[in-house]
């Protein structure tokens, strides 16, 4: 049993974001004047937000001038309890600014956008009892892991833009150390990671700065600084300089002081199981599943929904076994192991099942020696909301990609996964403000849907396509099950062991390594499966709605959830019928 890939589509960073409001300053509340129309509203919540973190603003816009965005404060962001009342605060006026619109008077656009933020706003305030619960570090989807990633791949889209992220590269160590006041608050409330995780932490830190001259942060920004065209060959030279003596001065200290934090703090670590052991953990566990996938259903609920695919599952790997012999990934058809090669072949053949997508510009990387160890497989990076054509996806020489692996991994990430449906929300002109949030039920459960069809394009029999397929949501379920298993359920090495001996998977030491997994990234596995299994349940529900006898036309069906976008699913299955109508209706 492999460990199932968990793929980033975007900077983590927004943690801070979304639970804390990351400015040093408040900003100015904003009134709901009657001359303010709903769009015009949901705008300067945009530009509000995105101005209390630089980071955030570069990733989101590529000319923040052009939608009134200055980089007068340019920051990082904090972790304090005082940045996360000051979050709630605006968020409760949000609220109160939401409920004096008339929704019946919006458009159907805008209605759809009133829906998503009620719903945010909503999850927001209901969880914020549970700030201490929430978890910036994690040896793979954690800030230490993935904010290297972000400042390798900031753009200098101009010159003016070096100084501000050098100025950023400056503020790594106080925002290290808002996380470290922010973990010593965890261990003083027993909410501490398990040691384990701050090993895996640890250790991953001390790899990441063993060869300073060498680290990603120094040989891609000289790269970056060397592209630049028009830049006095002087300034370079001390561009360079500031960049290392920053990284040597700010960086490092960053990163040792968090190791020796952790290290402190790991006497601390109370808990070495699930959250349901930690006092409100299970009830946490139970916010946290809602938000990270976007399904509205109970965890038991979502217990039955996982049990119904499973059993899906079983019975067609067994007819597939007695219908055929399983063909070997060598027999395939289709034998490329180049990316660019996979991913031109990929965007030609899913044109038959699902809508046309304009030119696209990619690029793939490969992911630096200092975080291979730890990182992803491999994952895509989202581009600015105003130059979509900025792709860049990641793959990790680690992980040893191949054959059908790569394959089905580049459809995740490329086509018709996050890069697809990236571009595609991009081209349909939803409001800037939906740019601010994360559905990772809608993105994650939308990549496994296409890594799930891919497997039809690789050149292998229907027989054989079609066990593969199975093979690896059957893997997902089993990840997914554990995930509710240790974390609401409490289960143990013992009754982990016992499960996964079901499936043949005996061996103690995979057993730890599951749990060590699962137990550092609550509910992260559910994102993927519940996600998919959420999009499964969504076409069988056209199906029998819009096509009614016939058999549904994938095209309007990928058409519709498309040009939804990213939401929470019940939201998406409200609007379904009304987006068949106009995108659909004239066919």
């Amino acid at each position: 049993m492999k460990y199932y890939k968990s793929f980033l589509t975007y900077f983590l960073i927004f943690i801070s974001l979304l639970l804390s409001g990351c400015s040093d300053q408040s900003p100015k509340i904003i009134s709901a004047a009657p001359a303010t129309s709903f769009h015009e509203w949901c705008d300067e919540i945009f530009k509000t937000e995105l101005s209390q973190n630089t980071l955030n603003l570069h990733y989101t816009l590529k000319n923040p001038d052009q939608y009134g965005i200055s980089k007068d404060v340019i920051s990082l962001g904090s972790l304090s309890v005082e940045e996360q009342e000051n979050y709630i605060n605006r968020i409760q006026e949000y609220v109160k600014i939401l409920n004096t619109y008339d929704y019946d008077s919006l458009t159907k656009e805008d209605q759809l956008t009133y829906d998503i933020l009620k719903y945010h706003f909503e999850q927001i305030l209901s969880n914020q009892s549970y700030y201490l619960y929430n978890e910036p570090l994690s040896s793979v989807t954690g800030i230490q892991a993935q904010l290297p990633i972000l400042l390798a791949e900031y753009q200098f889209y101009k010159t003016s833009d070096i100084p501000v992220y050098l100025n950023l590269l400056s503020q790594v160590d106080d925002y290290y150390n808002s996380i470290i006041s922010f973990e010593k608050q965890k261990a003083k409330n027993g909410l501490f990671m398990s040691e384990n995780a701050a090993d895996a932490i640890i250790s991953q830190c001390n790899d990441f700065i063993k060869n300073p001259s060498e680290n990603m942060l120094i040989t891609t920004f000289n790269e970056r600084i060397d592209q630049m065209e028009n830049l006095d060959t002087r300034l370079a030279l001390e561009y360079k300089s500031q960049n290392m003596q920053i990284f040597i001065g700010k960086v490092l200290p960053a990163y040792k002081n968090l190791v020796s934090a952790l290290t402190e703090l790991k006497e601390y670590s109370a808990n070495q199981d699930g959250l349901c052991y930690l006092k409100g953990g299970k009830e946490y566990y139970e916010e946290l599943t809602r938000e990270t996938t976007g399904s509205s259903k109970s965890v038991e609920e979502l217990k039955d929904l996982i049990n119904k695919y499973y059993t899906n599952d079983i019975l067609t790997l067994k007819t597939c076994l007695e219908n055929g012999e399983i063909a070997t990934e060598a027999l395939s058809s289709f034998q490329n192991s180049n990316p660019e090669e996979i991913l031109s072949h990929l965007s030609q053949e899913i044109s038959q099942d699902f809508p046309q997508l304009t030119q696209v510009n990619y690029q793939v990387k490969y992911v630096n020696e200092n975080l291979a160890e730890h990182i992803s497989p491999a994952f895509y990076l989202t581009p600015p909301i105003d130059n979509s054509s900025q792709n860049v996806i990641y793959i990790n020489p680690a992980s040893d990609l191949k054959d059908l692996s790569l394959f089905t991994t580049l459809a995740h990430e490329g086509y018709p996964g996050h890069l697809y449906q990236t571009v595609f929300s991009s081209n349909t002109g939803t409001s800037n403000v939906r740019s601010l949030f994360s559905f990772g039920g809608y993105t994650e459960g939308w990549a496994t849907y296409a890594e799930m069809y891919s497997y039809q394009l690789y050149g292998l029999d229907d027989v054989s396509a079609t066990y593969y397929m199975h093979t690896n949501s059957l893997n997902l379920s089993l990840y997914a099950r554990l995930d509710i298993g240790i974390h609401y359920d409490g289960w143990k090495l013992t009754e982990i062991q016992e499960f996964l001996s079901q499936f043949g998977i005996t061996d103690e030491s995979s057993a730890k390594a599951i749990q060590t997994a699962i137990l550092e990234a609550p509910a992260n596995y559910l994102k993927y499966y519940i996600g998919y299994l959420e999009f499964c349940e969504l076409k069988e529900k056209a199906q029998s709605v819009f096509a009614q006898e016939n058999t549904l036309d994938l095209k309007d069906f990928h058409n519709v959830i498309l040009s939804i976008g990213p939401a929470p699913f019940d939201i998406i299955e409200k609007y379904m019928p009304e987006y068949y109508d106009v995108l659909c209706s004239s066919k």
